[in-house]
């Protein structure tokens, strides 16, 4: 991190609110600079801070002298006494003292950096690298890595930011209420973006009007007269976030919405299978400022219109030329094991096994057969849905998994197999709402090992096979199986 704004240590200890331990045994005063943060011993850099955490079958502060041996200048630590070859901070709280150290960052870096803020129920780590991709055609930028949108994550983010950055584009995710308050008052973003209000995390807030409230937790912490851009085409947030135009600059995309600041539409919107998505883009601001043009998405799905135009929103608020846009979504591509298309033994895979919730996983089966328009029909092939559970859906969970049987029962789907104990509601919705006999299409395994024993007789050449279940369900295997 040789970019890093050195802190002192006397600095750190302030802002992590800590209390030396043994500092008097390496030096005095603040003569020693903390050029960088380590949560990983195996990673640390000379200079670095190391912040253990406490997980459940790993504990960090045993690894502290590891990390003195790679050069930390010094740890935190929750523990009362410590023997280490390094200066201790001792707080009451390593995962807050890192979030406190990140808002004193955040606040040396000040207007010298711009913040853009993501957040929604689906879509947002794509989003956010797409956005990402349209920045880094005019600014130094950094950006969340992954999906690391936690507590912890997006304060390693923004600890991350050196000298000579200009912009950071942040993911924010939760679990639970009050998740996205603390992650912006860190942030303090500039620009605050909503991808869509969903279904995701749904037993912990038991609708989708509370998601909406923990998603708009946001704003209050974004700078006065900031951006606002969000997905129109989503009547929650719309109904939350018009009536802001009086205090905000707000950009609604996917609808010609009158009242706003700005608008971003798409047009003449054309698939290519597997190969992606064209359209036209078309940005509005009041009568004043209006501009268009052609562009490729790489990665297949309607659905990836939305991420586009609020990339090309993002990049006119920086007052981008539209050409620098075209190009930063042209070259836009997503993170691992999203709609990652493979073509091995014989068959296409495509790999979605990141995570799943109903409205992706809708997505991810129009993906499917909209490719059929293109490739199916030209060869000897099936289309095959390997689908696990989706998770995080409470008392929901198995009224969505049937409506996703029903919907998929009214698609191009020749082969459907379920996989795990809420798929078998996906099985019973498909069955139970299928026009068809359902033998020979459809098929339930209770575990990933049981139908990987099965693939080979099942599978067949030119099969097109969409693999898509939440993180935990760890169809990765199933994907390699079929790939290998």
């Amino acid at each position: 991190m040789s970019g890093f704004l050195r802190l002192s240590v006397d600095e750190v200890v302030r802002a992590c609110e800590g209390v030396w331990l043994n500092s008097e045994a390496f030096f005095s005063g603040d003569e020693i600079s903390v050029t960088g943060v380590s949560t990983d011993s195996r990673t640390t850099k000379p200079g670095d801070l190391f912040i253990p955490f406490s997980g459940k079958n790993v504990d960090g502060h045993n690894y502290i002298r590891s990390a003195a041996r790679q050069g930390a200048v010094c740890a935190l630590t929750e523990r009362g006494t410590e023997q280490a070859d390094v200066p201790l901070i001792w707080v009451d709280s390593t995962k807050q003292a890192l979030q406190r150290l990140a808002v004193y960052y955040r606040g040396l870096l000040g207007t010298a950096v711009t913040v853009v803020a993501v957040t929604g129920s689906v879509g947002k780590t794509t989003t956010k690298d797409m956005i990402a991709s349209v920045l880094s055609q005019r600014f130094k930028i950094r950006k969340t890595h992954g999906n690391m949108n936690n507590d912890i994550g997006m304060p390693m983010t923004i600890m991350g930011i050196e000298q000579g950055d200009e912009t950071v584009v942040l993911e924010m995710g939760m679990n639970h209420a009050g998740e996205i308050r603390g992650l912006s008052r860190i942030a303090k973003p500039d620009i605050c973006v909503f991808t869509n209000i969903g279904d995701a995390h749904i037993e912990n807030f038991g609708s989708r009007d509370n998601i909406l409230k923990a998603k708009i937790e946001m704003l209050e912490h974004i700078k006065p007269g900031g951006t606002i851009i969000f997905n129109g085409s989503d009547r929650l947030l719309s109904n939350a976030l018009l009536p802001l135009n009086d205090r905000y600059t707000v950009i609604c995309c996917g609808e010609s919405t009158y009242g706003v600041s700005g608008t971003v539409n798409a047009a003449s919107i054309s698939k290519r299978g597997l190969y992606g998505v064209d359209c036209s883009i078309t940005f509005a601001f009041g009568s004043r400022y209006q501009w268009s043009f052609q562009t490729q998405i790489s990665v297949p799905g309607e659905h990836m219109v939305m991420n586009a135009l609020i990339a090309a929103a993002v990049g006119a608020t920086f007052g981008m030329h539209p050409e620098a846009i075209n190009e930063g979504i042209r070259r836009f591509v997503p993170y691992g094991s999203r709609m990652d298309i493979i073509r091995a033994n014989g068959i296409t895979v495509i790999n979605d096994v990141y995570n799943a919730n109903p409205t992706s996983m809708r997505a991810a089966v129009d993906v499917l057969t909209d490719s059929s328009v293109m490739e199916i029909n030209i060869v000897d092939g099936r289309t095959v849905c390997i689908l696990g559970d989706m998770l995080e859906l409470g008392e929901f969970a198995e009224s969505l998994h049937k409506s996703l049987g029903a919907y998929i029962a009214q698609k191009h789907v020749d082969l459907l197999i379920c996989v795990g104990s809420l798929a078998r509601c996906i099985y019973d919705g498909y069955k139970d709402n299928s026009e068809q006999p359902t033998n020979g299409k459809l098929l339930y395994f209770s575990t990933s090992e049981a139908l990987i024993v099965s693939l080979q007789s099942i599978i067949q050449p030119n099969d097109h096979v969409l693999v898509k279940a939440s993180r935990s369900m760890a169809f990765e295997h199933i994907v390699k199986a079929l790939t290998a």
